[in-house]
């Protein structure tokens, strides 16, 4: 009996340690934001039958895997900042979400260590802690203490924001492969609508091999609607086409997996890393504040038309 009782007590802390609580809940869209999502997610005219994996939502057939503004089901508005991720919105590694928006507790003075933990006037957020100044290395935009030279919402200068899709490398927004082509991250070795540069279209009926318009692919790649890929090592296509691996998952031998340093932990929506220790923020903390408070629980996905205020999974 009791060895029963220590492997479930076990079982639960083990699953504890691995809640990153980056799961965001999506709450009713409303105002100029859903018109912004339905604009920019509308995906194909819901006027013909949607594909199976599909769902018609608002005249559009969408993706709710992926979509945003319809993550689970039609109108399930993912928050600001937030992905949609195999059906559940996301918050990006790093961050957290606090009031329905995804914000990094390590910079924010209005969610300072946790969320809801603001400081006091005049002070910033220095590595999850407030404090009179920044350290050293950092710079103060608006209360919060950044690296310009990485952080994707100030690279190089305070707010200036790098797109979707795009990392900041010393103080410069870059897209991992390829260019920035109408607004996205682009492939231009094997995208045909941009084969070798932005705007460069193959003829119809041709591919995009290393850049360059072709009749077919060459040994070894995979005819992905027109673009011709490793399926061994591209994120998209991972083992076959459009089998897209997750945000922050790299593609190897064919299969989705956690880069190092980071971890899996049971299929859960983000590659997570340890978090800072409270003693490292604690000796940064103003006297008498609290330097981190417990995480916040997870939270589900509201669909259309529920009850304001989020739902904790059990």
């Amino acid at each position: 009996m009791g060895k029963r009782w220590l492997g479930a007590l076990a079982l639960v802390f083990g699953m504890v340690a691995c809640d990153g609580g980056e799961a965001v809940d999506a709450g009713p869209p409303d105002g100029a934001a859903e018109m912004d999502a339905a604009t920019a997610d509308a995906g194909r005219d819901g006027g013909s039958e949607c594909a199976p994996a599909e769902l018609a939502c608002g005249g559009a057939c969408v993706d709710p895997d992926t979509d945003p503004a319809h993550c689970g089901g039609c109108d399930a508005a993912c928050g600001d900042g937030a992905t949609c991720e195999g059906g559940s919105c996301a918050c990006p590694a790093g961050t957290r979400d606090c009031d329905g928006a995804c914000v990094e507790l390590v910079s924010d003075p209005a969610h300072c260590g946790a969320c809801g933990n603001a400081c006091a006037a005049g002070e910033v957020c220095s590595g999850g802690a407030c404090a009179a100044e920044c350290d050293p290395g950092l710079i103060d935009c608006g209360g919060a203490c950044v690296d310009t030279g990485s952080s994707e919402r100030h690279c190089g200068a305070c707010d200036a924001a790098c797109v979707s899709s795009q990392t900041c490398a010393a103080g410069s927004c870059e897209c991992p492969v390829g260019a920035l082509c109408d607004g996205a991250c682009t492939d231009t070795r094997s995208d045909p609508a941009h084969c070798g540069g932005c705007g460069d279209a193959c003829a119809a009926g041709e591919v995009c091999a290393d850049g360059v318009c072709g009749a077919t692919c060459p040994e070894g790649s995979t005819d992905c609607a027109g673009a011709c890929v490793d399926t061994a090592t591209d994120e998209a296509h991972c083992g076959g086409c459009d089998a897209a691996c997750r945000a922050g998952r790299l593609c190897t031998a064919g299969s989705c997996g956690c880069p190092a340093g980071r971890t899996d932990c049971a299929g859960a929506s983000t590659c997570r890393t340890t978090p800072p220790t409270a003693a490292a923020a604690a000796s940064r903390a103003r006297p008498g504040r609290p330097a981190r408070a417990e995480p916040a629980p997870r939270l589900a996905p509201r669909a259309s038309g529920a009850a304001p205020g989020p739902a904790s999974i059990p």
